[in-house]
């Protein structure tokens, strides 16, 4: 009879021992789906941070690419203003005075040599302020111009 019960106790605590295996085997595996859910977490949490960082540098280049297109803007503006002035108005003038020394003073040759090197460079910032907004339209007109969605 003594035998059977130890026999008895002994099978009693190898089933514990499973059970307690089992339990433990549980536990574990509880423990690295949670430790595997933290490093989940962590791991969107980072990959959100870097999104919003991507986000906010995407913004403020949007927002300097905007400021630069204004001022390429005012600077084509202004610069129109210029070979306008330049053509009508200094060209003009240079012109009129180049011809009124040649009539008033008609042995001033230095002075007339120095005018007819003004009327060159004159002559020659329109013609290459000209030739410059020429090829940047044929270039804007073949690759198209986003100025305009300033």
């Amino acid at each position: 009879v003594r035998l059977g019960q130890k026999n008895q106790a002994i099978k009693d605590l190898e089933d514990e021992m499973g059970q307690l295996r089992g339990q433990l085997e549980s536990s574990r595996a509880s423990s690295r789906d949670a430790s595997q859910g933290r490093a989940e977490a962590e791991r969107r949490a980072l990959v959100e941070q870097d999104l919003s960082a991507a986000r906010r540098s995407n913004e403020e280049q949007a927002h300097k690419i905007g400021v630069l297109k204004h001022y390429c803007s005012m600077n084509a503006k202004e610069r129109s203003a210029l070979r306008t002035i330049m053509e009508v108005k200094i060209k003009g003038l240079v012109d009129v005075i180049a011809y009124v020394a040649g009539e008033a003073a008609p042995g001033a040759t230095v002075l007339q040599d120095r005018l007819a090197a003004l009327q060159k460079i004159v002559n020659a910032s329109v013609y290459a302020m000209r030739s410059e907004d020429s090829s940047k339209g044929a270039h804007e007109a073949a690759h198209g111009s986003n100025s305009s969605n300033v």
